[in-house]
C-alpha cells in the first residue's frame, strides 16, 4: 500500500438542476417531507449523499441549482476507510461527482460531464495525507509528546487535543498541519463492520503516525491551483515538505519523561531538560519568566529546576528523523 493520499476534499461543479429544486418544492406542497426535500426547498440547500459503506458527503445546492459543492473525504466515501487511496485528484473528483450526480438522478449535459473530466471545477480544500511507521520500542503518544516539548520552544502555533491529535497554525486560512496516530484513531472511530479485509486495515494500522496538511482555498488561490485541472501533485508535496522542515526541529530530540499534568507544554519541557543536566537558566534568559516557571514546577512537580542535576538516561524519540524523512507515494508494510 502506499503511505500517502489525498483525504477530504471540497469542490465545486457546474450541473444545472434547477428542475430538482423546482420537483422537491412540489412535493413539499403536497406535504412530503424527507430530508432532501427539507433541505432543497430551505435556506441552507444543504444535505448528505451517502457514499460506500455508511459514509456520506456534504452537498449544497448553489446559485438557483447551477452548482453543486461537494466536500467529503475522498477515500472514505469511495473506499469506506482512509488509511491508504490515491493522489489522483482528476480521478477521485469524476468519480465522486458521477456518484452525488447519480444519487440526485442528475443527468449532467454532454458539455458538463466534460467540463468535470477536464477538471474545469472550482476546489477550496485539499487533504494530503502521508505516513511512517515508528519500530515497536516507541508509542504514538510518546512521539506526540517529544514533538510536543520541541514545538513548546519554537514558539510555533500548535494545540494538542487529549495528547492524540496535533495541530500547527489550526486556525490558518492557507495551510493547517495535523499530526496523529492513525491507530489510535480507528480505535476512537471505528471502521464498518462489513468493510471488506477490516481485520488486515486495522492491523496495518497499528502505531502508524499519520500526517495531514490541509490546503485552504485562499492558498490554492494564490499557488495557482484553484482548478481541478491546475493540482499540481508535486508542488503540494513540496510546500508539504517545506513546512515540515520550517517546524525548525532539533537533530537530536528532547529527552522525555513522564508529563506532569497541570503544567504547560513548556514547563514539562524545562523538567525534561533538568533532568538531562541542563542549566535552565541558559534556555530561558528573561529572569521574570524564569521565576514563574520556577514556582509552577516546583509546586506541581516537587522539581526544584534551579538546582542542576546528572543527566539521567530517559527514552529517546527521533522526532526531526521521522518527520523530515517523509516520502510520499512509497510502499509502507
Amino acid at each position: 500500500m502506499k503511505n500517502s493520499l489525498i483525504d477530504t476534499i471540497k469542490f465545486t461543479i457546474k450541473v444545472e438542476h434547477g428542475y430538482l429544486i423546482d420537483k422537491h418544492k412540489r412535493l413539499k406542497a403536497e406535504g412530503v417531507s424527507n430530508r432532501l426535500t427539507n433541505a432543497l426547498t430551505g435556506s441552507s440547500h444543504k444535505f448528505k449523499v451517502p457514499g460506500i459503506y455508511g459514509t456520506t458527503a456534504t452537498v449544497w445546492s448553489k446559485k438557483s441549482g447551477q452548482l453543486l459543492q461537494i466536500e467529503c473525504s475522498a477515500a472514505k466515501f469511495l473506499t469506506g476507510h482512509n488509511v491508504f487511496g490515491s493522489e489522483n485528484l482528476s480521478r477521485i473528483v469524476l468519480d465522486i461527482s458521477k456518484r452525488v450526480c447519480r444519487y440526485l438522478k442528475i443527468k449532467p449535459t454532454a458539455k458538463e460531464k466534460q467540463a468535470i473530466k477536464a477538471g474545469d471545477v472550482r476546489l477550496f480544500r485539499v487533504d494530503l495525507a502521508a505516513h511512517f511507521r515508528l519500530p515497536s520500542n516507541f508509542t504514538v503518544r510518546s512521539f506526540q509528546n517529544a514533538l510536543k516539548y520541541q514545538l513548546a520552544f519554537t514558539q510555533r502555533s500548535f494545540a494538542t487535543y487529549a495528547d492524540e491529535t496535533l495541530y500547527v497554525n489550526q486556525h490558518s486560512d492557507m495551510r493547517i498541519i495535523k499530526i496523529y496516530g492513525k491507530g489510535e484513531e480507528i480505535d476512537f472511530r471505528p471502521m464498518p463492520q462489513d468493510l471488506p479485509d477490516r481485520k488486515s486495515i486495522e492491523s496495518y494500522a497499528k502505531n502508524l503516525v499519520r500526517v495531514e496538511m490541509t490546503f485552504r482555498s485562499r492558498f490554492l488561490r494564490r499557488a495557482k491551483m484553484s482548478q481541478v485541472k491546475d493540482w499540481d501533485k508535486d508542488k503540494a508535496r513540496k510546500v508539504f515538505k517545506e513546512d515540515i522542515m520550517d517546524l525548525n526541529l532539533l537533530e537530536k530530540s528532547l529527552l522525555q519523561g513522564k508529563v506532569v499534568a497541570g503544567l504547560t507544554n513548556l514547563q514539562n519541557s524545562i523538567i525534561a531538560l533538568h533532568a538531562t543536566g541542563v542549566d535552565i537558566s541558559t534556555v530561558i534568559t528573561n529572569k521574570r519568566q524564569l521565576k514563574t516557571h520556577i514556582k509552577a514546577i516546583r509546586e506541581k512537580a516537587g522539581v526544584d529546576v534551579r538546582i542542576p542535576s546528572e543527566a539521567l538516561s530517559l527514552s529517546m524519540v527521533p522526532v526531526k528523523y521521522y518527520l523530515e524523512s517523509l516520502n510520499f507515494g512509497e510502499t509502507l508494510y
